[in-house]
């Protein structure tokens, strides 16, 4: 695939990633196309590069004339925006896509394929596209969750800052022209234990805030990663400093109340849980989540025809209808508020919507055998009801 605006493969290989990278740079040539591969290693890594990528990698770049390889060892400082700007440095295409050793680029349709063709043909400084993390933190094969991502950035207007979660941010410019591609995705599948990962970053983004103590960055990344090892309670102090700091951004601050609510929520404090609910409803009034969360705290409190409407709303939404760019469990669409409504709907013997929910819930890839009992069920007792 051949584009008006050459794009090069940025990639950075960390702690044990240098033996997997070749997954990453054989998934972007295949569907992109790409003419130009840098490859950011660690410097203890470099002198056995080769014998640590085995043939895979060599026969993938070797075999496509087109792809110029370069390697380029890194001493490790704690910062992978470094790493990522001497990618950069190293680049000579006009726009790169940047990944991890462990990203994967989804298989591209004759959809994705066309839509490429037209966002290249535009001027812009970014693309964002969607990240989506696969077994990190949940059962193998689930979508945990989908981030909306600068993937694909224009190198000399785009630089990164900020350590741990880098951020591409622009170079002399106010503002940078965001272009956006919905049916292309990175998929993230790490093959290292998570935890290791998310305990690396937690101590180096401590080290970062006693630094710069006011950094409301390297807070919300110190945030994510305590919300990830499952320490709720730990967290919340800083979620709430985040909501309540002037410089957080309103994607962070809607990010901040989310997690709030779901981790009142799993304490089951209802009136917080709603207080935080409706403070990211205020931010963004499109997140499938924030209404599920919502109908919850309502059915719990009898309140059924509220919970009705609010996961009929959650229901409602679709997959990249928003401009809110943090984290979202893709399960919210659909599947999660479908399931739910099957559920009080057969409680209230209203069998035929219980099963027309039902219907929905198994359509979707995240059914599960007891969606398919529930289907079962459901049948029996409209027969019955005959």
């Amino acid at each position: 695939m051949q584009y008006n605006r050459k794009l090069a493969v940025n990639v950075l290989a960390t702690y044990r990633e240098h033996k997997i990278v070749f997954r990453a740079i054989s998934s972007a040539i295949k569907n992109f196309g790409t003419e130009e591969v840098v490859v950011v290693l660690p410097h203890d890594y470099k002198d056995d590069i080769y014998l640590c990528l085995g043939e895979s990698l060599l026969k993938t770049i070797c075999n496509n004339s087109c792809v110029d390889l370069k390697i380029i060892p890194f001493k490790w400082c704690d910062s992978f925006c470094k790493a990522r700007n001497i990618a950069l440095e190293n680049t000579n295409s006009e726009l790169v896509l940047w990944l991890d050793a462990d990203d994967v680029v989804a298989d591209i349709d004759s959809k994705g394929t066309k839509e490429l063709r037209e966002i290249f043909d535009k001027n812009y400084d970014s693309i964002d596209m969607y990240d989506v993390v696969y077994n990190c933190y949940g059962l193998a094969g689930d979508k945990e969750k989908t981030i909306r991502k600068a993937k694909i950035i224009k190198r000399e207007t785009i630089k990164f800052e900020k350590d741990i979660h880098e951020m591409p941010v622009p170079i002399n410019k106010d503002k940078i022209v965001k272009g956006y591609i919905k049916d292309v995705e990175i998929d993230h599948k790490p093959i290292k234990d998570p935890k290791i990962s998310c305990e690396r970053n937690i101590k180096m983004t401590e080290r970062l805030i006693k630094k710069y103590p006011n950094d409301i960055h390297y807070k919300f990344n110190y945030a994510n990663d305590l919300i990830r090892e499952g320490r709720d309670v730990e967290v919340m102090p800083t979620l709430v400093e985040l909501l309540q700091s002037k410089q957080t951004s309103i994607t962070a601050k809607c990010w901040a109340a989310l997690k709030l609510s779901r981790s009142y929520h799993k304490e089951f404090s209802m009136q917080l849980t709603e207080t935080y609910a409706r403070i990211a409803l205020s931010y963004f009034d499109d997140i499938p989540e924030t209404y599920c969360i919502l109908a919850n705290v309502y059915h719990t409190r009898g309140c059924i025809d509220d919970a009705i409407t609010l996961y009929n709303i959650a229901l409602s939404k679709k997959i990249g209808g928003t401009q809110y760019e943090g984290d979202i469990d893709v399960r919210y669409y659909v599947y999660l508020p479908a399931t739910e409504l099957s559920r009080i709907h057969l409680h209230l013997g209203e069998f035929e919507k219980a099963l027309l929910y039902n219907k929905y819930a198994l359509n979707t890839q995240y059914c599960t055998e007891a969606d398919k009992q529930m289907r079962e069920k459901i049948i029996r007792l409209l027969k019955k009801s005959v």
